[in-house]
């Protein structure tokens, strides 16, 4: 999995693994037709109902040795992270290996497992909300590997 954590002026405040899940999207409903099976069930022609997704869950540091307790109704794939408008925070990025991309900054930049890569960004005043918007707005974060692919159902 990625690994990465957010800190707010070099305090850090969140520390999250991305890792990969199986997640089994078939109906749980009755199929009236039949024709669903087609479909889920794994042949030469079929993958199954079983997909591949991104996962991102939150440890209490960052060893990574503990997680943090998840509440049970989160259906989001991973934690909420909150960053303030204009002020700094780090992210740290330690991945199982491949590549790491932040735009055009160090795009294929390699991070060898058990090695951390260190961005500082800042939150622009136009990330955050217009006023026409609630007081915050949420973004999500993902894989560059296949962002639409690995959140898809969930």
């Amino acid at each position: 999995g990625t690994f990465l954590s957010l800190g707010e002026r070099g305090a850090s405040v969140a520390t999250i693994a991305g890792s990969m899940m199986s997640q089994d999207v078939m109906c749980t409903s009755t199929d009236q037709l039949g024709s669903a099976l087609t479909y889920i069930t794994k042949t030469f022609q079929s993958i199954g109902s079983t997909r591949l997704k991104a996962q991102y869950r939150r440890y209490t540091d960052a060893s990574f040795s503990q997680l943090s307790p998840q509440p049970s109704s989160h259906g989001l794939p991973g934690p909420l992270v909150a960053a303030e408008n204009r002020l700094p925070f780090n992210v740290t990025f330690t991945p199982d290996g491949g590549l790491v991309t932040l735009g055009d900054t160090v795009y294929g930049a390699v991070v060898e497992p058990g090695q951390n890569l260190t961005y500082s960004w800042v939150v622009p005043q136009q990330a955050g909300p217009s006023k026409a918007d609630l007081p915050s707005v949420a973004y999500t974060y993902s894989s560059t590997l296949s962002p639409s692919h690995e959140v898809a159902g969930l």
